[in-house]
């Protein structure tokens, strides 16, 4: 992957701030090649080791990177992906993962992160890696990155339309799914449980189940978190009892 040459001379005086969150018992903690001794990049202390204290870390010591262990991003509920989305815009997010796999590069892609860095690569690649993202691009494998371009060339020979923002990802949602599908989406963004869910709408937690991967279906994302970050415009509660009863003339 190649590097521009200016982000191997950023000033001194002005280094790249990282913040690290792993938990200490993961493989992560003991693969990952850091802390380098690179002169441009400065590693903030102490690491953040729960998912709780991701976000009050983040505002207090306002860095220009976050390398993200998996486990921690596996745990952060979609809450804590928005604020990572709207309230630190200016953060780059690389995702640490021990087997990077398709589906994984596709959630990050979806969170808006800037990539993705092996717990196994070599101690140069780490930064590098924050180098790149600091410049702007995009930390993924060659082979990501084609089918990545290819998917944008395929959305625009077909006239799909690219969904950049919340409120075009939020049309899109409410336009797939149906009355009943979008009801459990709110419950899910409001962080019920599939009991709790079942028992607001009087149905069985496997009828629950079975709606969720139909959603999961439909808006092409595996996780919940990723289900409610796509979002939906809330269902009319009204829509059913006015068809019902027709305005008479």
């Amino acid at each position: 992957m190649n590097i521009p040459e200016q982000s191997a001379a950023r000033i001194a005086d002005a280094p790249i701030t990282v913040l690290v969150a792993w938990r200490a018992n993961s493989a992560i903690g003991v693969e990952l090649p850091w802390p380098c001794t690179a002169p441009d990049i400065h590693w903030l202390m102490p690491c953040v080791a729960a998912p709780r204290l991701l976000l009050p870390a983040l505002k207090q010591q306002r860095p220009d990177v976050l390398l993200l262990g998996q486990e921690i991003f596996d745990e952060l509920d979609a809450e804590e992906l928005v604020q990572l989305q709207t309230q630190l815009a200016e953060l780059h997010i690389l995702l640490v993962a021990q087997a990077p796999t398709p589906e994984l590069y596709d959630q990050v892609l979806r969170c808006h992160f800037r990539g993705v860095l092996s717990a196994n690569c070599p101690p140069e690649a780490c930064p590098n890696a924050v180098r790149a993202i600091c410049q702007g691009e995009i930390w993924l494998p060659r082979a990501m990155l084609s089918k990545m371009a290819a998917r944008v060339m395929d959305a625009r020979v077909f006239g799909h339309t690219l969904l950049p923002n919340p409120a075009a990802r939020a049309t899109k949602a409410s336009n797939l799914l149906s009355r009943r599908e979008k009801e459990i989406v709110e419950f899910v963004r409001q962080g019920l449980t599939n009991k709790e869910i079942a028992r607001q709408l009087n149905i069985m937690e496997d009828t629950v189940k079975k709606h969720l991967q139909n959603v999961f279906g439909k808006l092409g994302v595996r996780r919940r978190t990723l289900v409610a970050l796509n979002g939906c415009k809330p269902p009319d509660r009204r829509g059913r009892r006015a068809a019902a009863q027709p305005r008479l003339t």
